[in-house]
């Protein structure tokens, strides 16, 4: 029996504030910005991050420091949807793209072969003073992309 979900189209400005919370995470994700990122997130909220789970804002701004710097990364974000709303909290899924480049020049524009990986990125959202955070995310790869 499939469970009637919430549309998008009865909810367009929360949909639009958990996507633009989305966008800014994976933003900061990309600019290297970790405090803005870490921000994001509910004080004990927990990110299922390459196979590895990571409780609490501290340990994932810990975690994000020891990723390489001497790269250039972009996540694009797609296909957003509510696809479950429960106990005051809303989930949203969606996919994310990522590209890749390792040694980026400042003054070039790279070239790369393709894409990275596709995830599936779903996350949890809990609204605290008025503010929509992460409670939980989850970024599971669908495909990985050969790399040439």
């Amino acid at each position: 029996m499939m469970t009637a979900r919430p549309s998008p189209l009865s909810q367009p400005l929360l949909v639009n504030e958990l996507t633009q919370c989305l966008f800014q995470f994976f933003r900061h994700l990309d600019d290297f910005q970790y405090q803005d990122m870490v921000a994001l997130f509910a004080q004990d909220g927990i990110w299922l991050r390459q196979g590895q789970t990571i409780r609490g804002r501290e340990a994932i701004r810990l975690a994000l420091e020891k990723r390489p710097t001497a790269q250039r990364i972009r996540h694009v974000m797609t296909n957003a949807f509510i696809a479950n709303m429960k106990d005051g909290r809303v989930c949203m899924e969606s996919y994310m793209t990522a590209y890749r480049h390792e040694n980026p020049s400042a003054y070039t524009v790279p070239v790369i072969s393709g894409p990275f990986r596709l995830n599936l990125v779903t996350t949890w959202f809990v609204q605290e003073q008025g503010l929509w955070l992460i409670a939980e995310q989850h970024m599971l790869p669908e495909f990985n992309f050969e790399q040439q």
